[in-house]
């Protein structure tokens, strides 16, 4: 709107925080929260703005639904998003203008852990082409489940969940091969992966 560049936010579940990096011409001054009490944090550097948008005690909230959530001062384009759950989780956030149909991927994909092989921990990446609920489990080669990282509705898009290498308990893994299933309505996927210590 003019020379001012509002951030929407529409997701199907709570959050804990959100992180963006835009890049522009000119730094933003100021930074303006819509609504709500979290912290806004943000650094300008080289034509690129990153900003956070979290409570710093972990009491506030972004809402599920779509609402605004910043504006800032002068023009600038979106590069990233990701966004966090309420269990810390960060995930890649799908990018879009208001009014127009951000890119979605095509397919279901469940991709190569990386690093790989790894310590302590590992990144995992997948693709959903439409909302829906998504189970995420690392298992040993036994097939004794270790931990389960996701069992909830996830929006469309390509999501990130890092491993720290621990199990349900919190507790530190062996190494060696385990393996993590992607599970949803509509499509299983199952890959391999090493811890080294």
């Amino acid at each position: 709107d003019g020379e001012n560049t509002t951030v929407l936010v529409n997701s199907p579940f709570t959050l804990g925080g959100i992180q963006l990096e835009l890049i522009g011409s000119e730094a933003p001054a100021p930074v303006n929260l819509i609504g709500g009490q979290m912290d806004v944090v943000h650094g300008f550097k080289d034509g690129v703005l990153k900003l956070g948008v979290f409570d710093k005690e972990g009491v506030q909230k972004i809402e599920k639904g779509m609402q605004s959530l910043v504006r800032l001062e002068g023009r600038f384009e979106f590069v990233e998003a990701r966004v966090a759950d309420l269990k810390h989780q960060s995930m890649m956030a799908t990018l879009g203008d208001a009014g127009s149909d951000p890119q979605m991927p095509d397919d279901f994909a469940l991709h190569q852990n990386y690093p790989n092989p790894f310590n302590p921990s590992t990144t995992i990446k997948f693709n959903l082409p439409a909302p829906g609920h998504v189970k995420l489990t690392v298992f040993n080669i036994l097939g004794q489940t270790v931990t389960t990282l996701l069992d909830e509705n996830r929006v469309a898009g390509e999501h990130e969940i890092i491993w720290e290498s621990r199990d349900d308990d919190a507790q530190a893994v062996s190494s060696g091969v385990y393996f993590y299933r992607l599970e949803t309505d509509d499509f299983t996927a199952t890959k391999k992966m090493m811890l080294l210590k």
